[in-house]
């Protein structure tokens, strides 16, 4: 495996870094929780009957889950910032990994210590 210049490497990464600052800045409204829709069947003499659409947001807040009823358009605006949320999520576990990277790069390490001897102490 052919090793690239470090200052190379060290340079890729930043460049992979700015881009994802980039998606980053570009992530819309932002909200944590599940938006659930539900449809409720009830049997009666023999007859289904299809109650609902019903929407809510369920969120956990000091430990304790929390259910709001949402309107149909408050559920669509949800569901997007929910989705939004994870991008942000996944984007800032990408960006710390390569921050990682760039660090352990740019920065002398620790001096490797020598072997000892095997049976001597």
């Amino acid at each position: 495996m052919a090793y690239m210049n470090t200052d190379k490497k060290v340079e890729q990464l930043y460049n992979q870094y700015h881009a994802l600052r980039t998606r980053l800045s570009e992530v819309g409204l932002i909200c944590q929780g599940s938006a659930l829709k539900r449809t409720y069947h009830r049997d009666t003499k023999g007859q289904t009957t299809e109650y609902g659409p019903y929407y809510s947001w369920t969120r956990k807040i000091n430990n304790k889950t929390v259910t709001v009823a949402l309107s149909r358009p408050q559920h669509g605006l949800l569901s997007k910032a929910i989705a939004n949320q994870r991008e942000l999520e996944s984007l800032l576990r990408k960006m710390r990994t390569v921050s990682e990277k760039i660090v352990l790069l740019q920065a002398p390490g620790v001096a490797s210590r020598k072997k000892r001897k095997t049976g001597v102490l």
